[in-house]
């Protein structure tokens, strides 16, 4: 029986925590946020919190993009991912001042 979340990740099911089955991450993610909305707004974090998980949700998932680079270039290809990655401003930090 497939577990969800084990390896579709922001693409596949994950697990409802009110119903304990499967739902599509997409949903429940859009779910969550709906309900976290009004103490988000509050503190002035929906528009942040709102566009990173639309971001998550385009990118996918890291283990997906993992896979993908050690299909396309061997387990090099994963590692220059993961430090340009780690290497990279976020859009919401740039312009600030980085620590090394």
């Amino acid at each position: 029986m497939p577990r969800p979340g084990r390896c579709g990740g922001l693409q596949g099911d994950l697990v409802d925590p009110v119903t304990a089955g499967p739902v599509p991450a997409g949903r429940l993610i859009g779910r969550l946020l709906a309900g976290l909305r009004p103490a988000l707004e509050s503190t002035g974090d929906w528009e942040l919190v709102s566009e990173l998980a639309r971001s998550a949700m385009a990118r996918g998932g890291s283990a997906a993009r993992q896979r993908a680079a050690r299909g396309s270039g061997g387990l090099r290809r994963v590692v220059d991912m993961l430090i340009a990655e780690t290497r990279a401003v976020p859009p919401w930090l740039q312009g600030t001042r980085r620590v090394a």
